[in-house]
């Protein structure tokens, strides 16, 4: 059978005689992966470059067979400014800003007190000044001091706590006045706060004679008593006229003053007497003692009346004790007679008794004024000047006299408008015996900007008799107000 060539296949063949020998790819040109570049001219005799122009042949893939490889760039923390992985950069070392050193924000817990947001950092704590002036403590919370908290209340005379005042914890206030109470005798006695704010034992100011008793905690029962006081009788009386305050027991006094109508005593009685040289302003008192008393005074022992006192009731009713003022008083000798009310009115007593050429009212201890209103309104403008004080007063004065009953604290002070001078307000036991005296001040701390110049004292007073003495700190006087509290 004879073939019929078609001429297309010719001209396929004719195409591939003139373009020479075929070669086979033997990989890259560079062997850098050893696959086949199907761009690549693998023709034995093909120019490096076809055409030969020195530029890349666009036929040929020449991007790079591998990516290209990335550089890092590193942050830098404190070069002030705030980059990728930083909270922030402020650029300084200072640790208590915003930013810290390792550029992290400033935060509660960091470590360190982030000025003008933070008061503190962590588990510590602080000394404080409480409210009541005493040092307390203060914790971290939240980065902020929390509240002072008060210590515990000690021993020491002041409110450590900031609880219902001073040593409240303990049986008593360190550093105050004695207090009244009954003795294992069930006589009346005192007892003194002591260093460890409680209470010593209670004894009383003199032995109970006769009840076979330690009163006065002198460790011997009935000591002293031998027999009735010297004074017992009106032909043995204490002399007083030099004046002061004078004490003694009346357990084993006889009754030798009979009962006088509107003022009768049935009970032991002492005897006292006193001689004027002049007319005289006269002050006789029985407040402090123990027992209901009854006082007489005459010209004779046990003679005539001039004077008789049953309950004066200067401070109040049932106290049952007496105070006299007799303004100018004759010359002469004068006796008293201290009795008590009932048949067992007996103890310890405390006669005080004062006499000197009358003065104006209020000026003299013979011519006390009683302390019996608050406020207490005067002047001393025209006044002698009879006392001296421990801490001043050398100007125009006055004094008082009041009686505490039971153990209280008290205020006097002259911090108002209508004293009118710089004053200076004493306490004393004894009206004419300045080493008695129990508190003096010249300047009121408190009244120091309203009132300058103004006086006060504040202080607790026993059961007693106390003259309370308002002075001029110079020469002269004025107008005073002395506002009184607790007595």
């Amino acid at each position: 059978m004879t073939r019929t060539i078609t001429p297309s296949l010719l001209v396929l063949a004719a195409m591939l005689l003139a373009c020479g020998p075929v070669k086979r790819y033997a990989g890259d040109a560079d062997g850098s992966d050893g696959t086949p570049d199907p761009a690549a001219d693998m023709s034995a005799d093909a120019p490096a470059d076809s055409p030969a122009d020195g530029l890349p042949d666009p036929s040929e893939d020449t991007s790079p067979t591998d990516p290209p490889v990335e550089t890092d760039v590193e942050t830098e923390c404190g070069n002030g400014i705030p980059e990728a992985g930083e909270e922030c950069d402020d650029g300084n070392d200072v640790q208590t800003d915003a930013c810290l050193n390792d550029c992290t924000d400033a935060d509660c817990g960091d470590g360190f007190v982030w000025t003008a947001h933070e008061d503190c950092e962590g588990t510590v704590t602080q000394s404080c000044t409480t409210t009541c002036g005493s040092t307390g403590t203060q914790t971290c919370a939240d980065c902020l001091w929390a509240d002072c908290v008060p210590p515990e209340e000690i021993c020491n005379g002041e409110d450590d706590d900031c609880n219902d005042g001073p040593d409240e914890a303990f049986d008593c206030v360190l550093g105050s006045a004695p207090s009244s109470c009954t003795t294992v005798c069930g006589t009346a006695g005192m007892q003194e706060c002591g260093t460890t704010c409680t209470y010593g034992d209670c004894c009383a100011a003199h032995e109970t004679c006769g009840n076979g008793c330690d009163d006065d905690c002198s460790g011997v029962a009935d000591d002293g008593c031998t027999g009735p006081p010297a004074n017992d009788t009106c032909s043995s009386p204490t002399d007083i006229t030099g004046g002061g305050s004078f004490t003694g027991n009346t357990d084993l006094a006889t009754n030798n003053s009979p009962g006088r109508s509107g003022c009768m005593g049935y009970g032991p009685d002492v005897y006292f007497t006193f001689t004027l040289t002049s007319a005289s302003d006269v002050f006789i008192s029985t407040w402090g003692s123990s027992f209901d008393t009854v006082i007489y005074m005459s010209t004779t022992c046990g003679g005539t009346d001039v004077a008789c006192e049953d309950d004066s009731d200067t401070f109040g009713s049932g106290l049952w004790q007496e105070d006299v003022q007799i303004n100018v008083l004759p010359a002469g000798t004068y006796y008293i007679t201290l009795d008590g009310w009932g048949t067992t009115s007996d103890g310890d007593y405390r006669l005080d008794f004062y006499s000197s050429i009358g003065t104006a009212h209020g000026n003299r201890c013979s011519d006390p004024r009683p302390l019996n209103d608050n406020p207490e309104t005067g002047t001393t403008s025209s006044m002698l000047n009879n006392f001296t004080n421990t801490c001043g007063g050398s100007g125009s004065d006055h004094v008082y006299f009041v009686y505490v009953d039971a153990t209280t604290t008290g205020t006097l002070s002259t911090c108002n408008s209508y004293t009118d001078y710089d004053t200076v307000l004493a306490v004393r036991d004894v009206c004419d015996d300045v080493s008695t005296e129990v508190a003096c001040n010249d300047t009121g701390t408190g009244c120091m900007l309203t009132t300058p110049g103004a006086s006060s004292i504040s202080r607790s007073y026993a059961p007693g008799l106390y003259y309370v003495i308002i002075d001029s700190a110079s020469t002269g006087g004025g107008l005073y107000q002395i506002d009184n509290t607790g007595f």
